[in-house]
């Protein structure tokens, strides 16, 4: 660069000369500068290609694990919603089964025979009295209750008139 310096001092003195010798130097400097910016260029892109690489492997590889979580936990949650569902699903088996099955013969006398019979109402010959004769009989029983102790019924039987065959006379 010195030497570059001296040359312009010298051509200082020759001004014709000197433009186009400053015009030669100025492009060999420019050549120059461009020939490092393109040395720089070299250099530095494939450093910045291969840091940009690393960090969208680095992004992929990370994406990739909290998609394997997230596999993991809804497989884990489905596993669970799976066996909770095998369970709804024998328990609706098992009533069905036992919905379908005969009752054993021991169980068919104690449910319809023997335990029916201690609360049961019956006829005179010893049949089982229908539901609605039991709620008649029910009705009819509670009247005479009601007959029993109301005012002006049988509470007054004790001052009544009797005729011969025991029923009361008419007032008159």
């Amino acid at each position: 660069m010195f030497e570059a310096f001296q040359r312009r001092r010298a051509a200082v003195a020759q001004p014709a000369g000197l433009v186009e010798e400053l015009r030669a130097e100025f492009q060999h400097q420019i050549g120059e500068l461009r020939a490092e910016v393109e040395q720089m260029r070299a250099d530095v892109l494939p450093v910045a290609i291969r840091e940009r690489e690393l960090e969208q492997r680095r992004t992929a590889e990370a994406e990739q694990e909290r998609r394997q979580a997230i596999a993991v936990l809804l497989d884990r949650y489905l596993v669970a919603k799976w066996k909770q569902a095998v369970g709804v699903g024998e328990a609706f088996d098992g009533f069905a089964r036992a919905m379908r099955s005969r009752l054993p013969r021991r169980q068919i006398s104690r449910l319809g025979g023997l335990a029916r019979a201690r609360s049961a109402f019956r006829r005179a010959d010893g049949m089982f009295l229908s539901t609605a004769e039991v709620a008649a009989l029910q009705e009819q029983i509670a009247a005479e209750e009601y007959a029993r102790y109301a005012p002006g019924g049988r509470a007054r039987a004790a001052r009544a008139q009797r005729g011969s065959d025991g029923r009361f006379l008419a007032h008159g």
